[in-house]
């Protein structure tokens, strides 16, 4: 038996220091990873915590048919992903809101210079 296979095998009895020493062993790493991904610790941080997080809440369910580092490194690659396009997504939100905030910003001077009254339209 591999050590991941020995170490998912004590994960999915429930063995609390099993998580502990793959938390102890990736966290960091797996955070330098996210780091790179999002240019953001906080983010990259709260990335590796959710997916540690998943990890001991379906380690019974836990299929790994890589290696442990692997697995993760995948798991928060996908999750800064994510984290990308929800920025992404905020960024068009608020350029969006800006854009009708300035149109309505220049309707309101149009109409004012043209003597009429903005909101009897």
């Amino acid at each position: 038996m591999t050590d991941d296979a020995f170490i998912i095998t004590r994960l999915q009895t429930g063995e609390e220091d099993a998580f502990k020493f793959l938390f102890d062993s990736e966290y960091e790493k797996l955070c330098r990873f996210a780091n790179c991904m999002v240019h953001d610790s906080t983010a990259a941080e709260s990335i590796v915590d959710d997916v540690m997080l998943n990890i001991w809440e379906n380690r019974n369910t836990l299929n790994v048919e890589s290696s442990l580092h692997a697995y993760l490194t995948r798991a928060v690659r996908n999750r800064c992903i994510n984290e990308l396009k929800a920025r992404l997504r905020r960024m068009a939100s608020e350029t969006t809101e800006l854009k009708l905030n300035a149109e309505t910003e220049m309707l309101e001077i149009v109409f004012r210079y043209a003597k009429v009254p903005f909101n009897e339209l």
